[in-house]
């Protein structure tokens, strides 16, 4: 790297992390409140402050009701021949969502959104083994080698480019990262330059450095924070600075106390070509080191990281952070609640004795304060030996102004709305204004994460499809039926396609499969009152909501279902008049138990009735339709391809009418409905003759 372009960094560290100073005090203010630390908030004494945690329960319960789960993703491929691959890419991308335990880091990612303005996560790659660990030089073990997974960042470890506009993260010119890196994993790096340099910190870098997570030490006392730095220090680790340069589409390494950078690679995650060769041994085709770069990214944004944030600010890459706006309320409930328990111990009970009863019965006051229940206390005088002091009350204003408090927070967040708890009685009207308030912040949250796993899915996709982060036992179901799973490695093939992500952030919500059932349940409901919906459709889709595995046990043969519908569909073709063909593949035997009702539909009797002639017609096509059904069948099975799913086309019995192959069946039938409709319009024209003969 060139001497102007280290120069640029090392200001760069500096003055980043200068303008970041007052937002970090910010942010560790209100992870205080969080912890009930309050002292710095308050003017009251530390020892008398009343923890009363606001911010507590508003982040679990805001947590908990927008992520609560992952959500459902679909995916969308361009090419028609490849719709099949999206099920695909839905199926694998939503288990590895699953197996990397997103769902955790995207929770904490919220958090860190609600108290430091941006949550940030990280798509990463679990590295292969043990000679391939990447920075931070930790490999998760429950997950395969090579799988891409999520890591949280901590918001006091993530840099951004602060001249960005706050809505167009993707604009950064670079972002970076600060990590703690054992000593012991930098020295086995090959990859390192100046290692001569690198040192491992110590306690005196305590003061100097904004290290992160570690300023979360300042909590506890000072046993627990002694410790945890002396652990810290026994670790020997370094400080580095992981920067992704997106104009320049570099990644380099800086460690503290070392001016050059210690790694400058280009961007792992760039898109391109790797030239594949045969394995010597196996003759598998691998991916060489052989790499052309064809422009872009395979993650969003050019960068692994991935912002959430609430709020939107008109310049500044920093707003206040969510809490930030609730901090006074929360200062005010604990003041007011100390000082009016303060008030109350200050103002006891207390009882005035006469003492002249003091002086015939010294032991009075001591059996008063020590009295159990039914002692006798014998005094003289009881009515004018003893009085209650009256005790202070708090001002009404006091707790008025509780109250106004409580409703500005509630105004601040709409906690109570998002989350459907409860509240005071109000109208009708009120209530349903408030509730659809509540459920448009709570769609419009739900909304921010949901666009966060469309980014994850994109990336997970976009990663798994390159040859270089092929996973290497990651199975997916391969088959279209999930009832009948074929299981296959993960391989990029599967992934490589022009796709788009879509995310159901409702399903996001708690309750969703519940509350999806009985939307389901309902649905079936209307529907089967309509004929034309077809019944065994509506059953699957039930079934599918339930999560019913083997649903053909309840709904048949599906295939068999479908050449119903089919031969059905003929039918009314031919009775219309056209003519029909048979296709390749087509279930022969359940054709032929359709087509041989044909002459029993009512519709065909009506028409017969009307029109001998076009029936006849009818007729002809119907049996030349079956023979052509009665040959294919013969020919598949001449040809070794036995039996079909729907049965022997010789063997059908067609409801006790008649033996023999169907065709011979239709044959029988037809002469049956030949004589019923030549007596049928005999018995038509009679009626009319006379009729003629009435009205002569």
């Amino acid at each position: 790297m060139k001497p102007d372009k280290i120069d640029f960094w090392n200001k760069t560290f500096i003055n980043t992390e200068k303008f970041m100073e007052p937002k970090h005090s910010l942010w560790r203010r209100l992870h205080r409140q969080y912890r009930l630390e309050f002292d710095d908030v308050v003017s009251i004494s530390e020892e008398k402050i009343k923890r009363i945690s606001q911010f507590y329960p508003l982040a679990r319960q805001i947590i908990a009701s927008i992520v609560f789960q992952n959500p459902r993703i679909f995916f969308r491929v361009s090419a028609q021949q490849k719709a099949f691959q999206a099920e695909i890419m839905q199926r694998t991308i939503t288990d590895a969502l699953e197996l990397s335990d997103a769902k955790s880091h995207v929770q904490q990612m919220v958090f860190d959104a609600l108290f430091a303005y941006r949550g940030i996560l990280k798509t990463v790659v679990n590295p292969r083994g043990d000679e391939d660990l990447m920075p931070p030089y930790v490999a998760n073990d429950t997950l395969q080698n090579g799988m891409v997974s999520t890591l949280r960042v901590s918001p006091f470890n993530f840099f951004g480019d602060i001249v960005t506009p706050n809505h167009v993260f993707g604009h950064q010119r670079y972002c970076y990262e600060k990590m703690l890196v054992p000593m012991e994993f930098v020295e086995a790096d090959k990859r390192l330059q100046h290692k001569d340099k690198i040192k491992p910190l110590t306690a005196d870098d305590r003061e100097d450095l904004m290290l992160g997570d570690w300023e979360s030490g300042d909590s506890g006392d000072d046993a627990e924070r002694n410790a945890q730095e002396e652990s810290r220090i026994l670790g020997e680790y370094v400080l580095f600075r992981e920067v992704h340069d997106r104009i320049h589409k570099k990644q380099y390494i800086f460690a503290q106390g070392v001016r050059e950078p210690i790694l400058e690679i280009d961007h792992p995650f760039l898109a391109g070509e790797t030239r594949m060769e045969p394995d010597p041994i196996s003759g598998e085709m691998m991916a060489t080191e052989d790499f052309t770069p064809t422009g872009g990214f395979l993650v969003m944004n050019g960068t692994p990281y991935l912002s959430l944030t609430y709020d939107n600010t008109p310049e500044e890459f920093y707003g206040l952070p969510v809490m930030a706006y609730a901090e006074d309320t929360q200062a005010g409930i604990v003041e007011s609640l100390t000082r009016r328990s303060d008030g109350i111990k200050r103002n006891s009970r207390t009882i005035l004795g006469r003492k002249g009863e003091q002086a015939n019965n010294p032991d009075v006051g001591d059996d008063i304060d020590k009295a159990q229940d039914g002692k006798i206390i014998w005094v003289d005088d009881v009515h004018n030996s003893f009085a209650e002091m009256p005790q202070a009350t708090p001002p009404a204003d006091q707790l008025g102004l509780e109250s106004d408090i409580r409703n500005y927070q509630e105004q601040i967040l709409n906690v109570s709305s998002l989350t459907s708890g409860g509240g005071p009685r109000r109208t009708a009207t009120q209530a349903a204004l408030e509730a659809s308030f509540g459920q448009l912040n709570r769609d419009w949250m739900q909304g921010k994460v949901a666009d966060v796993y469309k980014e994850l899915a994109y990336n997970y996709a976009r990663i798994m499809a390159d040859v270089r982060y092929e996973p290497q036992a990651f199975l997916v179901n391969v088959a279209e039926s999930e009832n009948d799973p074929v299981f296959e490695a993960v391989r990029g093939d599967m992934m490589a396609a022009r796709f788009t992500v879509e995310v159901e952030a409702a399903s996001m919500k708690p309750m969703f499969e519940e509350l999806e059932k009985e939307d389901a349940l309902g649905l079936a409901t209307w529907l089967m009152q309509f004929p034309q919906v077809p019944k065994n459709e509506v059953l699957r889709h039930v079934l599918q909501t339930f999560r019913v595995p083997n649903m053909d046990k309840f709904i048949g043969d599906s295939a068999k279902i479908d050449a119903q519908r089919a031969a059905q569909y003929e039918n009314l073709l031919l009775m219309s008049g056209q003519q029909v063909k048979i296709h390749p593949g087509e279930q022969h035997t359940t054709h032929a138990e359709i087509h041989k009702q044909l002459p029993e539909d009512p519709k065909f009797q009506q028409l017969a009735q009307a029109n001998q002639m076009l029936a006849q017609q009818i007729i002809q096509q119907l049996q030349q339709h079956m023979q052509e059904h009665q040959q294919a069948f013969e020919a598949q099975a001449g040809g070794g391809g036995g039996q079909q799913s729907g049965g022997n086309i010789n063997g059908i019995g067609g409801g006790g009418r008649g033996t023999g192959s169907p065709l011979s069946q239709v044959q029988q039938t037809v002469g049956q409905v030949n004589s019923a409709v030549r007596s049928n319009a005999q018995k038509i024209s009679q009626p009319g003759a006379v009729i003629d003969r009435n009205q002569n």
